[in-house]
């Protein structure tokens, strides 16, 4: 028998909106400073420059890139427990792939560390674009990022992607963490049917 010709399922996952709930807390800083009433579901599309007041238009793109947003942050409903469950399989790598500028990559490896700890900190990844990466599977919720990935690509749903037709793109739509930990090990188990072909 050979040796099988992959011998991890890669799965990389964004942080902001897939693991924690960056917009809401965005929302909640962002009304705070200006008095207004912002709601994540305001957030029409990722460019947040489209859908906000112009006359806020320094601090709403400030805020993005603010240390103390990372202090508010929450991990989004059952992403710990099913990220933890992902982590007990020997075969699979998890990976956090964030898109971030420098100002708050320590910030956003601190909240990975401390409510994602099964993640290894060498997992962790800050990079533009994504699709360079070699994976198997990648969830996000910016469009964008999936698009030209050669990968399994889950489309976590949010205000600003709703409305985006995922199965005519190559994409399949997952709302919750439920979906999301289902399908990842949907496709895992395609793969390990095809590694046992190789075997």
């Amino acid at each position: 028998m050979g040796e099988r010709i992959v011998n991890t399922f890669n799965v990389g996952i964004d942080l902001d909106n897939v693991l924690c709930d960056t917009s809401k807390i965005y929302c909640d800083l962002f009304n705070y400073y200006t008095g207004e009433n912002f709601h994540e579901s305001d957030l029409t599309t990722y460019d947040t420059t489209k859908c906000m007041p112009k006359q806020y238009q320094k601090l709403e793109q400030d805020i993005w890139n603010w240390s103390i947003l990372y202090d508010y942050v929450h991990p989004l409903p059952d992403s710990q427990h099913y990220i933890e469950m992902l982590s007990t399989f020997p075969d699979i790598k998890l990976y956090v792939v964030s898109q971030s500028n420098s100002r708050v990559m320590k910030e956003k490896a601190d909240f990975i560390r401390k409510s994602f700890g099964c993640i290894p900190e060498d997992n962790i990844i800050f990079m533009t674009n994504k699709s360079l990466l070699k994976l198997n599977v990648h969830v996000d919720d910016n469009i964008d990022q999936l698009k030209n990935g050669k990968y399994h690509k889950l489309l976590f749903t949010a205000s600003w992607n709703k409305d985006y037709n995922t199965s005519k793109n190559g994409m399949v739509r997952v709302n919750n963490w439920d979906e999301c930990y289902n399908e990842i090990i949907r496709c895992y188990n395609a793969w390990k049917d095809i590694q046992e072909l190789y075997t």
